[in-house]
């Protein structure tokens, strides 16, 4: 488990489980048996939640009304979007077809299901399920994003600017 020290707190690096494959066949890990399985389960139970920490998710945007991430959103702390890719055709896709905004509102889904795996807490419960939400949308509807391959080697999402100039 990787360790980063972020503005005087300990963040934890998450391991995000999806698809495993073996010997080709594949397994799907459910978020029930994840959590077991990477032993945050543990954690939980020592009361280590991921209250009073924040998770950036930086993907397709997060949709702020589901009941996972608090009632009405209130675990969302912040929301930026810096996407000029449009998904129809007709300017950016942020808010109103701009190139940038702070809303992050997910047309996709798989910003939403990151942020569940990282921080669920109604019907399914997350690797911080108490941990506060900030969202950035980077990839349109489709997934596509002009910010290319950044620091973490994933095709359309790039966390140097504008990232770092709004400090998040």
């Amino acid at each position: 488990m990787t360790k980063k020290k972020i503005r005087g707190r300990i963040v934890l690096g998450l391991l995000l489980i999806g698809v495993l494959t073996i010997t080709g066949a594949s397994t799907v890990l459910a978020l029930d048996d994840a959590i077991p399985h990477i032993k945050a389960d543990l954690l939980h139970r020592e009361g280590i939640t991921g209250k009073g920490i924040g998770v950036c998710i930086i993907d397709t945007g997060i949709d702020t009304d589901n009941d996972n991430f608090g009632t009405n959103g209130d675990r969302i702390i912040g929301q930026k979007c810096f996407c000029s890719v449009s998904d129809w055709g007709s300017g950016g896709c942020c808010a109103n077809n701009q190139d940038e905004s702070n809303e992050a509102e997910d047309f996709n889904g798989h910003g939403t299901h990151v942020a569940g795996i990282a921080t669920a807490n109604d019907d399914v419960i997350g690797v911080a399920p108490e941990a506060n939400i900030v969202a950035v949308k980077v990839c349109n509807a489709t997934g596509i994003s002009d910010r290319g391959a950044g620091v973490t080697n994933v095709p359309g999402i790039n966390v140097t600017p504008p990232a770092l100039e709004y400090e998040i």
